[in-house]
């Protein structure tokens, strides 16, 4: 692994931070179609099930052009995609994150895909996508709906059953104080006061009395993935 990712906290960020209750549509909808595109020999053992199952779901051919789609522009080998595509709002469900992707200020939008065009060449669509097109970014919401409706929610009530075992041993920790809720995440290291993960590049997040929002995933896996923009709500799956 090329980098780590350093996570620094506070005293007042211990007071801020924040356990999802769930998974995140969104995100589970990008890193299953991470996963789905990722050849079996390097996924662990949990997951092999479960990509021979999205493998066969690929046969049906809108899906396979959703996935191309959506994978033209946060494809699994990437350092980097826009923060755009996961909004916080995905929290209150698929509805209220595609609502809030589908209002995307044009500003952000360009900024966001010159970042990830220095890390990658991107789709030719993607140039209209930076110049504010509201249609190309309805296509993107449309994709990323479609991929999670058809890729990963047939698995929900797994991906929910996992989630919800990790959530109970964080809780079961908490009773040892927030410290030793951190200690469990693994694959990082907590050394007062930083928490350390390898990463793809090598990343410094400062939450400045912002808190932390840990989302966990039943499909990240080898390394955690934190908002790039370090102006946003401080969020690590």
């Amino acid at each position: 692994m090329a980098g780590k990712l350093h996570v620094h906290f506070n005293d007042r960020d211990f007071r801020h931070v924040q356990l999802a209750r769930t998974a995140d549509p969104i995100w589970e909808a990008i890193l299953g179609l991470h996963v789905a595109y990722t050849p079996a020999p390097r996924l662990p053992a949990r997951l092999r099930p479960w990509h021979r199952r999205a493998r066969h779901r690929l046969q049906e051919h809108d899906l396979r052009r959703t996935c191309r789609f959506v994978n033209g522009i946060a494809p699994a080998d990437a350092t980097y995609f826009p923060d755009f595509l996961t909004p916080a709002e995905s929290e209150d469900g698929i509805t209220a994150a595609l609502r809030t992707l589908r209002a995307t200020p044009a500003t952000r939008l360009a900024r966001e895909i010159r970042l990830a065009a220095r890390h990658r060449p991107l789709p030719s669509w993607t140039r209209r996508l930076a110049a504010g097109d509201r249609t190309v970014l309805a296509d993107l919401a449309d994709a990323l709906h479609h991929l999670h409706h058809h890729l990963v929610a047939p698995d929900w009530s797994e991906i929910e059953a996992t989630v919800a075992a990790d959530r109970a041993r964080q809780l079961e920790a908490l009773e040892a104080g927030l410290p030793a809720v951190l200690a469990t995440l693994e694959p990082f290291t907590w050394t007062d006061p930083v928490l350390t993960a390898p990463y793809p590049v090598d990343s410094t997040l400062h939450l400045h009395g912002r808190g932390l929002r840990l989302i966990p995933s039943y499909f990240c896996h080898t390394t955690p993935i934190a908002l790039a923009d370090p102006g946003l709500p401080p969020v690590v799956v």
